[in-house]
Formats: structure tokens, sequence, C-alpha cells
């Protein structure tokens, strides 16, 4: 019997509902590894599964934190409402259980190597210079943070078990699975009791810690089969009292493969959490190919600099502080679709300005207005997006031109030029618009 077979077992014998007359687990589909094919016509609306919220992993569902207890199980949160650390160790907790765990058939089907950037060689990282995503990574936080639970561990040995099988490499297997696979289960409460939370949180003074608790993380099983493509989501998730259920969204033929939805997220975000790259036709430019959601970020240190080149520190800190104060925002995301953000203009007017009409600003506490972007500051902001471009450390159509031969490539090579090249067709397609909009050629005095 195959693992997948064993877990679809393990899946009905535990409460799953399993509509195998319609849908089968696929080994490699699509070469995207295993996923969830459709094996008989389906109608859209249909049930293709059904999960028990008890056989959800999480910290509300593993016995780990009544085994450890709550003085440790406290250590291990740290005081960090955000942190996955609690689950990722519930997760090293139940696998180190072996068949002694409810959730032993499972583990043994999810992926024991990954291609995602916390993965890759110093080298290959270096392949994404010029672009942030390799600051997301955390890597050195990820490694001091297993350094402080292992002592936890070391200290707490009778309840953990054997230190030895608490190693860097099971700590960021479990916390790549996170990254990849997990959902969002908040505790089911009736309508009743939703109106009055939402009654308690209006009436709370203090401000409410939007990031997501740890609780309702949670891995979900056979829901995380599916795979995900750029447009091509035909099934979601439904979140019921006792289960949560995979709807289709439309009618999906036999032999097809069937997507959930992963917010369809730029390259460098699938990239890192994933380790794949979406390269199809762009909707927006069908000559290219790439992700249609790509997202590039101008910092606005680099507007500064170009702008005050020698302004004192304390002038440029006070621009800055003024634009975070004012728009909450000291980088800005150029997209296919807003190559020019309102939010760049207003930065780059503000950050030109003398210092005799930033001061009559700072009192008025009024952000300039878009409409004042004249052709001048365009070309200004062609210079501060060429100096952006120079970070990526070569050019564009040298780039392009090894994509061309992208057979010849590295895997990882391949997938660091999507990225970088994705992101630079951006900015590249800003100048392009900085250079044909008909901006006035001065700003306009107003009486």
């Amino acid at each position: 019997m195959t693992d997948s077979a064993k877990f679809l077992e393990w899946f009905t014998t535990n409460g799953g509902e399993f509509s195998k007359d319609i849908v089968a687990i696929g080994e490699n589909v699509d070469g995207m590894g295993r996923g969830l094919v459709a094996v008989a016509d389906i109608k859209a609306q249909t049930s293709l599964f059904t999960i028990p919220r008890d056989i959800v992993l999480s910290t509300r569902t593993s016995s780990f934190k009544e085994k450890v207890g709550q003085d440790v199980y406290k250590q291990l949160e740290n005081d960090n409402i955000g942190s996955w650390t609690p689950l990722i160790m519930a997760m090293c907790w139940e696998y180190n259980q072996g068949g002694s765990s409810k959730w032993d058939a499972y583990f043994k089907i999810l992926p024991k190597q990954f291609t995602s950037l916390m993965f890759w060689s110093k080298e290959e990282l270096s392949l994404l210079k010029g672009t942030t995503v390799v600051d997301k990574i955390g890597l050195e936080d990820i490694e001091n943070e297993f350094e402080r639970v292992r002592d936890i561990v070391k200290q707490n040995e009778n309840v953990f078990g054997d230190i030895a099988n608490y190693t860097l490499d099971l700590f960021k297997r479990m916390g790549s699975l996170i990254l990849s696979r997990s959902f969002t289960v908040e505790e089911w409460k009736t309508e009743e009791e939703r109106e009055k939370e939402e009654e308690e949180e209006e009436d709370e003074d203090e401000e409410i810690d939007l990031r997501t608790s740890v609780d309702d993380v949670a891995m979900v099983p056979m829901a995380d089969i599916l795979n995900s493509r750029t447009d091509s989501v035909n099934a979601h998730t439904e979140y019921e009292e006792n289960c949560l259920r995979m709807i289709s969204l439309q009618d999906i033929k036999a032999g097809d493969q069937i997507f959930n939805t992963y917010n369809d997220p730029p390259n460098a975000d699938l990239i890192r959490r994933y380790g794949h790259v979406d390269y199809s036709p762009l909707s927006q430019d069908p000559d290219f190919m790439g992700n249609k959601n790509d997202v590039v970020e101008l910092p606005a240190d680099i507007l500064l600099e170009l702008a005050l080149p020698d302004a004192k520190e304390s002038h440029k800190e006070r621009r800055v502080e003024f634009l975070l104060d004012e728009c909450g925002e000291d980088s800005f995301e150029l997209t296919h679709d807003d190559l020019v953000p309102e939010l760049l203009k207003i930065c780059v007017l503000l950050f030109t300005e003398s210092e005799a009409e930033f001061k009559t600003r700072e009192k008025s506490r009024k952000l300039p207005k878009a409409s004042g972007f004249t052709k001048g500051k365009a070309e200004f902001l062609i210079k501060a997006i060429k100096q952006r471009m120079e970070q990526y450390g070569s050019t564009l159509e040298d780039d392009i031109s090894k994509l061309d031969n992208k057979d010849s490539l590295p895997e990882n090579n391949f997938k660091a030029l999507v990225v970088t090249v994705g992101e630079r067709r951006i900015l590249n397609k800003a100048i392009e618009e900085l250079q044909t909009t008909d901006y006035a050629q001065k700003k306009q005095r107003t009486k």
C-alpha cells in the first residue's frame, strides 16, 4: 500500500469523507508533485471531501500543550503572539512520536525536502541580488530561535524525549510546512458568540493585536494536497461547525487538476514560501512570460538620498518621519497594474520640496497632492528607478537572453532569473510610463 493509500485510509477511518467516485490523489500531477485530480466530470458546488475539525493539526488539537505543561509551553511562546514556535514544536513532538501519533500517516505524505529559499545555499541566494525577498527569509532568526527552544527541550527531556531527535533540520522542515501549507482555522463560534466578541472588541480601549494567534494556524490534512496556480482556482474551503469542506467552484472536467486559492502571490513570495515560480504569458503583455501579480519595492531612502544628498541627517529624518506619520509607508510597491502609485508621486513631491516649503508643511500636517506631479518630478523619479535597477547587478537585456536559453540553466538559477527579470520589467515599464505621460511642465500656482 502506498503512503497516499495509507493516508486516505487514515483519513476516512478518522471521520473524513472523500468522494472517491469523482476525485483521486495523484502522485505527480502536471509536474507539481502530489495533487488532487477529477476522475469524473464534477458540477459546480459539489462537495469533494470533508475534514473533521479534530484531525486538523494545531496547538488546539495536539496533546502537546497538555503533555509539556503550561509553564514549559509559556516559555515556548516567549510572549510573542504571532510566533509559530509552539506549533513548530508541537509538530516536532508529534513527528517524533512515530506510530503513536494520531497524525503519523499524515506526516508520511508531507514533503521531507524543500526547494524554498530557506534551503538555498549562500551562492544561490546571491542570484536574487537586488530583490528584497532574501531579507524576508529570516534564517538567522530561525537558527537563534531553535537554539532558544533547544535549551528548553534539554531542560525538559522527560517530557520532550531524546534531545537528539530535535534537530535544526526538523525545526526548519516543520516551519517550512507551516509557511507553505498551513491554513487559518479559527475556533468555531455561534453567531451569538461572534456578535458578543465583536461588541467586546469595539469596547476595548487597548490596541488590538492583528497578528494571527498561533492557535488559529493549522495543518489541514487533505486540503493541503491541492496545488495552486495563478488564475486556475476551481475549489475552495468552507468552514463549518464540525468540519472543513472542500467545494468545487465551477464545473470541472475529468482529468483536470483541482486547484485551491492561495491569493495569487508574486513570484518573490512563491519562491520564498513554496520554492517555485509562475512562468506563463502575462495577461498585461502576452509577449512576455512571468507572473502577472509580480511586485517590486522602491524604498523611500533611494528617493531621499537622490533628493537631499547633502542635507543633514536630522533634516532627512524629519522628512521620513513626516511620511510615516501621515501615510505609514516608507517603501512603495510597483505592479503591472499600478506602475507609478499615487503615494509614490506624493513622496517625490515631499522629498523634493525646499526646506522652507517643508517647514510650512510640517505646521499644516498635510501631504502634497499628487496632481502637482510635474514633468520635472517624473524625470527625477526616472533617475531613482534607474538607481533601483542598478541594485540587481546585471542588465535586464542580458538576463532576458539567459531566460531565452532556460533549458541550459540550473533550476534555481532559472527561478532566480524569473524573479529578478519580472521585477525589472515592472521598473522598466514604470520608466516608459513616466516618459510617455504628458505631465505639466511645472506646478501651476493656485490663486
